[in-house]
């Protein structure tokens, strides 16, 4: 993955200056929380937003007598989430596993280890959701460098692409050979037909179809693949954990 979220998100150190703190939730992607120095927020060119909103998959759940905790996952990383247990307030019962959700939280920072402290999460309306999510996080990145009066702080910079799923892209446009560096022939062919699903639907290809295509594969190396390509982040799920869609 690459490591960048195009310049201004920087990495706030502790012992810098004094950041402006601002009010309301920051739009984001995991790895925004993940590349923080040991801070209880995300830094984005000089502000400091310790409350964010993130869209991701839940990829487990436990119990305990004082909390609920998640296991999250976005194109860019995982995150636990802890949801603290009060009598008073029900619990949402419907998220499962395998779904995605909308967390609406504070950043915590435990002996260098990143979480969120839930406030609300709610499970996702759908895929139109997800995109939408995507949207914010960069509209926030830019809306953010023109309040910071269009120049970057001189902090240290991440220099990363923000990577989001490109849905106008088709065919090979943009894909540089290094994209597809150490993918095998038979991954590569299995990426070229996913990627296909981007000129024609925003939920992907099921695994099945994957299946269809490619019946000199078995069905356990394909898994394999898809999970390597996921793990890579050219891939990711979509309207659940069996269909996938290119990220560029």
């Amino acid at each position: 993955m690459n490591d960048s979220f195009g310049g201004g998100f920087t990495q706030s150190a502790t012992d810098s200056k004094t950041e402006s703190k601002t009010e309301g939730t920051l739009p984001v992607f995991i790895k925004m929380i993940l590349l923080q120095n040991d801070i209880e927020a995300v830094s984005l060119f000089g502000q400091d937003h310790k409350m964010v909103n993130l869209v991701a998959v839940v990829k487990n759940i436990e119990h305990s007598s004082t909390k609920i905790s998640y296991e999250l996952e976005d194109f860019t990383g995982r995150i636990t989430a802890n949801l603290w247990i009060d009598e008073d307030v029900p619990r949402n019962q419907n998220i499962m596993i395998n779904s995605y959700v909308r967390v609406i939280g504070g950043v915590r920072c435990q002996n260098s280890a990143k979480s969120i402290m839930v406030y609300k999460i709610d499970p996702v309306g759908g895929i139109n959701e997800i995109n939408t999510h995507y949207i914010e996080v960069v509209n926030a990145r830019y809306a953010a460098e023109e309040n910071a009066g269009g120049s970057t702080s001189n902090d240290s910079k991440m220099d990363v692409d923000v990577h989001v799923p490109n849905k106008s892209a088709g065919g090979d446009a943009g894909i540089a050979d290094s994209d597809l560096e150490g993918l095998n022939a038979k991954e590569r062919v299995v990426f070229k037909m996913i990627q296909g699903a981007l000129e024609t639907t925003v939920e992907g290809y099921h695994r099945s179809e994957v299946y269809k295509r490619f019946p000199q594969f078995s069905k356990d190396e394909i898994d394999t693949m898809l999970e390597r390509m996921s793990t890579e982040g050219l891939i990711y799920t979509t309207v659940d954990t069996d269909h996938f869609q290119a990220c560029f």
